[in-house]
């Protein structure tokens, strides 16, 4: 109901612009016909009285010259004009019709020089024909009704083109204006978004900073205190009492080196601030042995193995993924039983890196060392910004965490869910494993 309601005024506006002129030249037609229907016919030349029916066939054509207006202006006025002096002739008022849109068809799409030299020639027209009527009929007020006519026929389309031009050079200007404001407010929205990101960059930074100055200082404290413990229990050296402590070395070692790795990647990660590049915190798969072989010095009974066959990782992204969950997986593990074996294994699953880790359930005599509660989490978290899950399982014999990663990521990671610390007192699901962290 709706779309019938509105074809009439998009008619009327499509006719009344000339955007259609498949709608003019069906509508000139019509109109001719209804008025010889009336009849309301023009005075035939002589000459050409007997082909008075002939009519039809100059309408025709000239309604085939607008259908060409956009494409062949030139051509087309022409075949209007000859249409309408022919039509004229033969005794058909539709003539005028086609003089119309002719003037109106140069005033709408002809250059501004074209509409010049055609507004002189109309007021030569409107001249002449006055002065020819005046002088045929030897009357003054015949030559100004002459006029009248002929400015009605010649100049009425001429400012109907006009205003058309003005009103589509208006919309034309309105629309340019309304494109510069919203790619404006597409400026200050990035601009603004951009504002954001430095101020975020600028914090990050000096949290960074902060984190370096307070915590490097700890590092190396512990780095040099584990040292020179070392030293003091290596072998073939004494306690002040004369009894050694070998077993106590490599532990210690352990402690130095991690502790010096961290003290490094934490200045790494400083450096990443400040340039703002992510890949300095990318880590390679070649360390894995030796990050296996730092838990089994601190004295964790590991069963390890890496199979992925020929397939190189090229996404960085899943090399450093996989590297910090089977650290986080060691040192859960050497946090809640490190009585208990670990049977660590990577390798590939289909189109996916597959991680399992598993150990038997270690008697609960209280954890030795307490951690934030966010360690499969963190490991969580990780495989799903990349694609990836995990998943737990605790039973009497065991406990086995199995996380998947795509060998393809992709291309914009998930947003993690956030991970809160558990609560102070919080039962846990399993005492003493591979579990919270």
């Amino acid at each position: 109901m709706d779309g019938m309601s509105s074809w009439p005024a998009q008619f009327k506006r499509r006719f009344v612009s000339g955007e259609q002129e498949q709608e003019v030249a069906v509508t000139y037609l019509l109109l001719a016909v209804a008025l010889h229907a009336s009849g309301l016919l023009n005075q035939a030349v002589p000459a050409l009285e007997s082909y008075r029916g002939w009519w039809p066939v100059p309408m025709l054509a000239g309604a085939g010259a607008i259908l060409l207006r956009r494409r062949r202006l030139g051509a087309s006025v022409a075949g209007q004009l000859v249409c309408a002096v022919v039509a004229l002739a033969v005794g058909s008022i539709g003539g005028y019709l086609l003089l119309f849109e002719s003037v109106f068809s140069i005033f709408l799409l002809a250059s501004t020089r074209i509409r010049q030299l055609t507004t002189l020639v109309i007021a030569a027209l409107l001249l002449g024909s006055g002065v020819l009527a005046g002088v045929a009929m030897d009357s003054f007020q015949q030559g100004l009704l002459a006029v009248f006519v002929a400015g009605f026929v010649l100049l009425t389309p001429a400012l109907w083109a006009m205003n058309v031009r003005n009103a589509l050079e208006l919309a034309r200007i309105q629309r340019q204006r309304a494109e510069a404001l919203h790619s404006a407010a597409q400026d200050r929205e990035r601009l603004l978004e951009a504002r954001h990101r430095e101020s975020m960059a600028e914090e990050r930074t000096a949290l960074a900073r902060e984190m370096h100055d307070v915590l490097s200082a700890r590092f190396s404290s512990i780095a040099l205190l584990s040292g020179a413990l070392a030293d003091r229990t290596a072998p073939g050296s004494a306690t002040g009492d004369g009894s050694g402590h070998a077993d106590l070395h490599r532990p210690l070692q352990t402690i130095r080196t991690e502790s010096l790795s961290g003290l490094e990647e934490m200045t790494q990660m400083v450096r990443m601030l400040h340039s703002r590049n992510s890949t300095a915190l990318v880590t390679s798969l070649d360390g894995l042995p030796a990050l296996v072989a730092s838990f089994r010095d601190g004295g964790s009974r590991i069963d390890f193995s890496c199979d992925l066959g020929p397939r190189r990782l090229t996404d960085p992204r899943l090399g450093t993924a996989i590297y910090r969950t089977l650290n986080e997986l060691l040192v859960n593990h050497a946090k809640h039983a490190p009585e208990q074996p670990l049977r660590l294994r990577v390798g590939l699953h289909g189109q996916d890196v597959a991680i399992r880790a598993g150990n038997p359930v270690a008697p609960d005599h209280g954890s030795r060392l307490h951690g934030a509660g966010t360690g499969l989490g963190n490991i969580r978290a990780r495989a799903e910004a990349l694609g990836g899950s995990m998943h737990s399982t605790a039973t009497a014999d065991g406990f086995v965490v199995a996380v998947r990663f795509p060998l393809a990521p992709p291309d914009h990671p998930a947003v993690p869910r956030q991970i809160a610390p558990a609560q102070q007192g919080a039962p846990q699901m399993v005492p003493r494993n591979t579990g919270e962290a």
